[in-house]
């Protein structure tokens, strides 16, 4: 109990802020404009409790995996980078803080809209302009920054006042829509045939609409997982949270089932039933652009007005808040991994990401000034970034559910399950999108392309800049990125091309953007893969130099071998490459300068008895130390196996393999001859064997550089590939001046 003394957050806060995220604005329109007009309320009503069942299976693997990591706010961010990586992780906080962020945008801006359909022209007044058809007023403008700013402050308070704030206006808005669908039931007096037709007659088909429906679930109830990033200022036990969750479930679909109800208990007189009413609502003024506000101000007039105002507030207010908390507690805690700057990682004395939330304020401020029809746009690319996220806490509760073996059997199964749902809602939305060529707006699938390709010059940023490696691992992220951009542009495209009203230079336009995005998402990935070829490589080679480094540890007569070897194996490249001659091109010298230092990596195989003895080996001693060569290549087969550079794979593994061959085939470990031995080999030979010479060992003298240099001459055709004997002669002085630097260094 100790533990939960200085938490904030009661079970009645969290449930408040999971019911408050989930519901907005738009259970007050979308229900009549998108359920109703085309599902009917029967289907609309199974649609939504079908959609209930679903997302309380998302529910409990959510509740898992807050009870995993129950001290962190990063919600999925957390359980994705612990289940699958940095990559992952990134990816799905990425579509999650763009779905979050537009949910905040919308509700701050409905301020004005629902103004307009309840006090008419009263804010439209000071300096206007119009956005995609949409009138900008300032009055407006000050109305939604006035509840923009008193709920950032909200925000920013003693996080329990917050939560008690959030739980008032919860009880309040639930308790008014309930009181308006009893006034609406007692009052309503056309009988039940007035609720007629069951299903919308727009020509699909009863399971069509309900599978219509089904598949805007996503959006319809994304913000109750919300409570993920709350989860450390939780003032109760962890174990609870799937009661939360499916009580907050429960209730946010049967507050869109009410409003459902309530929208078509009357209508006005001009309209014959509620499917000529609803369809042309958005175009109403007044009262009657809200059926929902029609419904009751029609019944029991100014009174029933008043309340679902207040209602109306509560919900929104509740929005602003779950939105506020959820965002910048995301955002704070991928700061905390330096995925974003320092200011957002800085708490206040209460705990809040102050910075994080001025931040989010301000940016929010902005998308105001650019209306609603951009943040429409942006709130319809949601559906699709919750079926990311719900794939996402599907997938690690499987993760998760593996790794804890029979402890986790219920979430494996409720992973699996919500993991094809997922995949069944995105092509749901797919095949919708592809009949009707409506689903998703042209406009809305553009932002969902330009926020991933902003994802990913903001991966590719933080790649090149990763020191702990957090990123750069998952090939599997990335693809599906690059597809999911590739699809969404072209269904863009084709949206455009097909367009009955689209002029030429509209389709011109179409296609030039088009083709300019798939560039710029090309370039982005190949600049993104490189680095990640670039850092593979530069670990590998580290990887095997310090393996290399640590056999030379072992090896008493050996010490500063492989350095020296490395660059007398330069030194001969460089003349190599300075003859016009020779066939060969410049990825295999920079490959061979490379692979030189893992020549005797397989003498980390042989044992110390024998490695480190002080003198010469037995014969039976020498067959042990001549394994080294294959053994060496073995490991590096092992550690390369992965590595995209083939040319540099293949060159490290003969190097290790083939040093020891001879010209005249007395070598080993194959007995190779003449140019059966890699070229790679026998340039590491000479280098090899000099290096020997010219250093003391135990058992010997060093050589004099005169005699050493004889030595190698006077063996090739023998031991040594003649055909490197000018190239050699070319490298005697910078390779003498090299040993004379090294012990004038030691003299000093």
């Amino acid at each position: 109990m100790d533990r939960l003394k200085n938490k904030k957050i009661t079970a009645l806060g969290a449930l408040a802020l999971s019911i408050g995220t989930a519901i907005g604005w738009g259970s007050f329109v979308v229900t009549g404009s998108s359920f109703l007009s085309k599902a009917g309320p029967l289907g609309s009503i199974i649609g939504i409790i079908i959609g209930m069942l679903i997302m309380l299976v998302l529910a409990y693997n959510y509740h898992y995996m807050m009870n995993k990591y129950p001290d962190s706010n990063g919600g999925i961010y957390t359980y994705a980078k612990n289940a699958f990586g940095g990559d992952h992780a990134f990816l799905v906080a990425w579509f999650l803080i763009i779905t979050y962020a537009a949910i905040l945008w919308a509700n701050v801006s409905s301020f004005s809209l629902f103004a307009r359909y309840i006090f008419g022209s009263t804010f439209q007044f000071g300096f206007h302009y119009s956005i995609g058809g949409y009138d900008v007023y300032l009055g407006e403008l000050l109305l939604s920054l006035f509840f923009l700013l008193l709920f950032a402050g909200i925000c920013l308070i003693k996080r329990n006042i917050t939560s008690h704030i959030q739980s008032g206006l919860v009880l309040i808005f639930v308790a008014l829509i309930i009181a308006g669908f009893i006034i609406a039931f007692i009052m309503h007096q056309g009988g039940i045939e007035s609720y007629k037709p069951d299903f919308a007659p727009n020509g699909n088909n009863e399971f069509s609409q309900i599978i219509g429906v089904v598949g805007m679930m996503p959006w319809a109830f994304i913000g109750f997982e919300s409570i993920s990033h709350s989860s450390k200022d939780f003032k109760f036990r962890h174990k609870n949270v799937f009661r939360i969750l499916l009580i907050s479930v429960v209730i946010t679909a049967l507050i869109y089932i009410l409003i459902c109800q309530l929208s078509i208990s009357v209508f006005p007189d001009e309209y014959a039933s509620w499917y000529e009413y609803l369809p042309n609502a958005s175009s109403l003024s007044g009262l009657d652009g809200i059926p929902a506000f029609y419904v009751i101000h029609r019944y029991i007039g100014v009174p029933g007005l008043v309340m679902f105002v207040i209602a109306l507030l509560a919900i929104i207010m509740t929005s602003l808040i779950g939105n506020m908390v959820a965002l910048s507690n995301l955002i704070n805690a991928m700061s905390e991994d330096s995925i974003f700057p320092k200011l957002f990682k800085k708490v206040d004395k209460y705990g809040n990401p102050r910075n994080t939330i001025l931040v989010i304020t301000l940016i929010s401020a902005v998308m105001l000034f650019f209306g609603r029809v951009l943040i429409g746009w942006i709130v319809d690319v949601n559906t699709f970034c919750g079926i990311i996220v719900y794939a996402y806490i599907s997938a690690t509760a499987i993760r998760q559910s593996r790794r804890d073996k029979n402890k986790g059997k219920g979430s494996l199964i409720t992973g699996i399950i919500g993991l094809i749902l997922a995949v069944a809602f995105a092509v749901s939305i797919i095949i919708n999108d592809i009949a009707t060529n409506d689903y998703l707006a042209k406009e809305s699938i553009l932002i969902f392309v330009i926020w991933a390709i902003i994802g990913l010059v903001y991966y590719s940023i933080l790649l090149k800049k990763d020191q702990v490696r957090l990123f750069g691992h998952s090939m599997v992220a990335l693809f599906g990125l690059f597809v999911l951009i590739i699809y969404a542009i072209g269904s863009w495209m084709i949206k455009i091309v097909s367009e009955q009203s689209a002029n030429m230079t509209e389709v011109t336009f179409g296609i030039i953007t088009s083709t300019l995005l798939l560039i710029a998402t090309q370039i982005v990935f190949f600049f993104v893969f490189s680095i990640i070829k670039k850092r593979e490589v530069a670990l590998q080679d580290k990887l095997v130099i310090g393996m290399a480094t640590m056999v030379e540890g072992r090896d008493n007569s050996t010490g500063g071998h492989i350095k020296r070897t490395s660059d007398i194996v330069r030194f001969l490249v460089e003349e190599m490459m300075k003859d016009p001659y020779l066939d060969l091109n410049h990825l295999f010298y920079q490959s061979l300068i490379k692979a030189a230092p893992m020549h005797d990596l397989g003498k980390i195989t042989i044992d110390d008895i024998v490695l480190r003895k002080p003198g010469k080996f037995t014969p039976e001693e020498y067959e042990i130390m001549k394994t080294h060569s294959p053994e060496g290549a073995k490991i590096l087969k092992q550690i390369l196996i992965n590595v995209t550079d083939k040319t540099f794979e293949g060159v490290a593994i003969n190097v290790a393999h083939y040093h020891h061959e001879r010209w005249d085939g007395k070598g080993y470990p194959n007995g190779l001859k003449g140019e059966e031995i890699p070229l790679e080999a026998r340039i590491m030979a000479i280098a090899d064997v000099y290096d020997a010479l010219v250093s003391k060992r135990v058992y010997k003298d060093e050589f004099s550089f005169e005699d050493a240099y004889k030595i190698i001459m006077d063996n090739m055709g023998k031991q040594f590939d003649p055909g490197l004997e000018k190239y050699f002669a070319r490298a005697r002085e910078k390779i003498e001046a090299y040993y004379l630097d090294i012990k004038n260094s030691a003299n000093k």
